[in-house]
């Protein structure tokens, strides 16, 4: 392989110095590998470089797009925050004792469900005392 055959590459992307870039193109014509390397690599090029978009089609997407405001963007959870909050002071203002009857409700509640369950620990134990007895 010839020294300019080393140089496809560099040739490519045009970082040859002018005095090697003249040198590599009075060689390229006579050289059917460092043609082929070329094509490659221009093919390899061209693959990864995407496809632009075609002009019409960004701007009929641009002309569809609407910008959005801020308060368009956040006005239904600041709806439904606003929604909860008054629902919340309205439960809170008419009904005071409401909130008080619910825990004494629930406090009577608890102690009757404390004492059915000793009640029945009790009896299990008594019935496992009995068994252990017989056997």
């Amino acid at each position: 392989m010839k020294k300019e055959c080393e140089n496809v590459t560099l040739y490519f992307y045009g970082e040859l110095e002018a005095q090697e870039k003249a040198l590599f193109q009075a060689h390229l014509p006579h050289c059917p590998l460092c043609q082929k390397e070329l094509a490659f690599l221009a093919k390899t090029q061209e693959a990864l470089v995407p496809p632009a978009a075609p002009p019409a089609l960004v701007e009929a997407v641009l002309a569809q797009a609407k910008p959005v405001s801020f308060w368009r963007k956040f006005y239904k959870p600041a709806l439904g925050l606003a929604t909860a909050m008054a629902a919340g002071v309205c439960l809170l203002v008419l009904s005071p004792n409401k909130a008080q009857q619910s825990v004494t409700e629930s406090a009577n509640w608890l102690a009757y469900v404390s004492v059915e369950a000793d009640e029945e620990y009790n009896s299990f134990l008594q019935e496992f005392e009995t068994f252990e007895n017989e056997f």
